[in-house]
């Protein structure tokens, strides 16, 4: 199994790296995301939703 962070503070860059290690043929298969109270989860449900 392979890991690769993937780190950004807007939403747009995560996007971005997101597919750029995707562009290499890493397909996630599991995501796990830590958020300060301040930021809602509905911000990246659509970033990870297929």
């Amino acid at each position: 199994m392979k890991a690769k962070p993937i780190k950004g503070k807007l939403t747009e860059k995560r996007k971005t790296a997101l597919q750029e290690v995707m562009a290499d043929g890493f397909k996630p298969t599991l995501t796990t995301i830590l958020t300060s109270p301040k930021h809602g989860i509905h911000l990246y449900e659509p970033g990870f939703a297929t």
